[in-house]
């Protein structure tokens, strides 16, 4: 690909333009491809378990915390330990841990 997707600097990074239209389309392609996936294998396989998620607090604030959310309603059955730092680790030597339960009221 002989363009930019992301700006980056020493304190963040965000999209171009053409990043911001390059991932908006690579999402309805995958959207399309589990449908597919879906509709071939004839029903869906209940996930269950836990799912651990590390990223830093900015990222995970703007991307991370949206797609949990999304999969946690997809997935009621899994429960996410979501961990954000502002560095690769935090100054007490860990990640700040949340735990979130994947569970969808009627």
């Amino acid at each position: 690909m002989q363009t930019k997707l992301l700006h980056r600097s020493t304190r963040r990074i965000s999209p171009t333009g053409a990043g911001e239209r390059y991932a908006v389309r690579c999402k309805v392609i995958l959207d399309l491809v589990a449908e597919a996936e879906g509709e071939a294998g004839g029903g869906r396989q209940q996930l269950s378990g836990r799912l651990r998620v590390m990223s830093m607090a900015t990222f995970g604030n703007r991307y991370v915390t949206p797609m949990v959310a999304s999969y946690c309603t997809a997935n009621p059955q899994v429960t996410v330990e979501y961990s954000s730092s502002q560095s690769a680790r935090s100054a007490g030597g860990g990640y700040r841990r949340q735990h979130l339960s994947c569970t969808v009221s009627a």
